[in-house]
């Protein structure tokens, strides 16, 4: 009866991943490798995918501050997009104080993500972006969502 087994081997950070047959010959077990799989272990860091300057997400961290002070202290209602450009009895259904904190503190959320990426991109792991993209994502929503309910009038 033939038997079959797999045996994982590490070098360098990737990992072999050998499969032999168990074959008798002259009543001896021999093992004979059929399959070799090849398996990419490395861990990928932040700070392999950016392909630009690094100045660049402190730029972005530096504006996405500067916006979130501005609306945090109940200005820059200019700077709310729809706002802007509603009507006097449109804007009168809106708080607009608590407007500009919602849309402040959104965007600090995310000025404290871009911080924490910039600071810690050698040690964090590449798939941080798809966790990233998550929470702006879902820090998106609860804005529209406190924007337009616990803002109005």
């Amino acid at each position: 009866m033939r038997q079959r087994y797999w045996v994982c081997l590490r070098k360098n950070n990737t990992s072999f991943l050998l499969r032999f047959l168990e074959l008798s010959y002259e009543k001896q077990a021999v093992l004979v490798p059929v399959r070799i799989i090849i398996l990419e272990v490395s861990m990928k860091k932040l700070s392999d995918l950016s392909t630009g300057p690094d100045g660049v997400i402190w730029i972005v961290f530096i504006l996405f501050t500067i916006l979130s002070i501005i609306l945090l202290s109940g200005h820059g209602s200019w700077l709310i997009s729809g706002y802007n450009t509603a009507s006097k009895e449109e804007k009168a259904k809106y708080n607009e104080k608590k407007l500009c904190r919602t849309m402040g503190i959104g965007m600090a959320v995310i000025a404290v993500l871009i911080l924490v990426m910039g600071m810690f991109e050698d040690v964090l792991p590449a798939f941080f972006v798809y966790i990233a993209v998550g929470i702006i994502l879902a820090d998106v929503a609860v804005i529209i969502i406190v924007g337009n309910t616990i803002c109005g009038k």
